[in-house]
């Protein structure tokens, strides 16, 4: 008797784990066999499968919603960006005083067309990554937004269960979404001054930008002559050869053109709001990340596509020479950078690169406020 006693302290913790798995099996045996306890179980499920449905056509609609609202703004904002890049490469001032000023000598009408070679180029890739740098900027601050505004959706169906508990119990869960969904709620202004970074790209950060760009174009394009021939293949490699020498620049993928924040810390001047603060390191993320990278170095390529094609178009896909070649990438711009039908912007704002990173940023998990 002794040696049973003894065997049961020494596994009486096996003994009592088996006794809970076996009355387990047995409850839920019972359980399966009862049907009121089926019926009580296929509703639960038929009702959270209902709920999950919800929730998800809930998050589409909100996703659609603010997207297209965000298609809308892009395209009121191009005309003023276009307006501004025209201004900095003003080549057509440049052409019409070399037509009209008869007093210029021979090495001034040489150095004005290199202006005009400088300019011309310039000016087209400043619209291919003025453009594409604004649709991502603000893709991405629409998607952060949305899927902020989708978690309080998340956090309240995930109380689907409280549907079944007593009455005393609904209290204490309803109390704690309602601490949670507080603590999800973006404050206005924090939202507002976070929209606004698109403001500081299209006021500050894009003189930047063009000034970058016309440095680069000086350099690389100084050895290429007005009579070097040119045909589509090779006017796309010296557009790629510019967005090289561009991508090397800087590593940040121009970040600090779109949030002062981490460029100088006055730049919003306001104080250091907690929520504007995630915000705007979750958009900083985004744009520095490998896959905005890629996205936008596609919509560029998608413009300088654009160019060539223009070019190819008016020329018969002929070789001519450069200085040929400089009226035709002029005259392209007025064509490239509408926002009307068909036109390039239109395309990349359907493109599935775009709506990949749109869903990308949308599914993250939210800022924690």
């Amino acid at each position: 008797m002794s040696g049973i006693w003894d065997f049961v302290k020494r596994h009486r913790g096996k003994i009592v784990a088996g006794a809970v798995v076996a009355g387990g099996a047995f409850v839920i045996q019972q359980a399966w066999q009862n049907p009121s306890l089926q019926f009580f179980s296929s509703r639960w499920n038929r009702d959270r499968e209902f709920i999950r449905n919800q929730l998800k056509a809930r998050r589409h609609y909100i996703y659609d919603t603010q997207h297209r609202t965000c298609d809308a703004s892009i395209l009121d904002l191009l005309p003023g960006i276009a307006k501004r890049i025209e201004s900095y490469f003003d080549v057509e001032t440049l052409i019409k005083d070399l037509k009209n000023n008869k007093e210029l000598s021979k090495e001034q009408r040489i150095i004005q067309w290199q202006d005009i070679k400088v300019k011309a180029i310039g000016r087209m890739v400043a619209v291919a990554y003025a453009f594409s740098l604004i649709t991502v900027i603000l893709k991405c601050q629409i998607s952060i937004l949305a899927s902020q505004l989708c978690s309080s959706l998340t956090e309240k169906e995930d109380n689907w269960w409280n549907h079944y508990l007593p009455e005393n119990l609904k209290f204490s869960t309803s109390l704690m979404h309602l601490t949670s969904s507080q603590k999800s709620t973006i404050n206005p202004s924090s939202q507002q001054i976070f929209m606004r970074c698109c403001q500081y790209f299209i006021s500050t950060g894009l003189d930047d930008l063009l000034k970058c760009i016309e440095t680069v174009s000086k350099s690389q394009l100084e050895e290429l002559e007005l009579k070097t021939p040119i045909d589509g293949e090779r006017l796309k490699a010296i557009l790629l050869n510019l967005k090289r020498r561009m991508d090397l620049l800087d590593c940040r993928h121009f970040s600090y053109l779109v949030v002062p924040k981490y460029a100088n810390k006055n730049g919003f001047a306001v104080p250091n709001l907690d929520q504007l603060d995630v915000l705007l390191r979750r958009l900083v993320e985004m744009l520095e990340s490998t896959k905005c990278k890629e996205v936008t170095s596609s919509l560029v390529d998608f413009f300088f596509d654009a160019i060539v094609n223009f070019v190819n178009q008016h020329n018969n896909n002929q070789e001519m020479p450069m200085a040929k070649v400089l009226p035709l990438i002029t005259d392209s711009f007025h064509t490239l950078s509408r926002s009307g039908f068909d036109s390039p912007i239109q395309n990349i704002l359907c493109s599935t690169e775009l709506h990949s990173l749109s869903m990308h940023v949308f599914s993250l998990p939210p800022v924690e406020l």
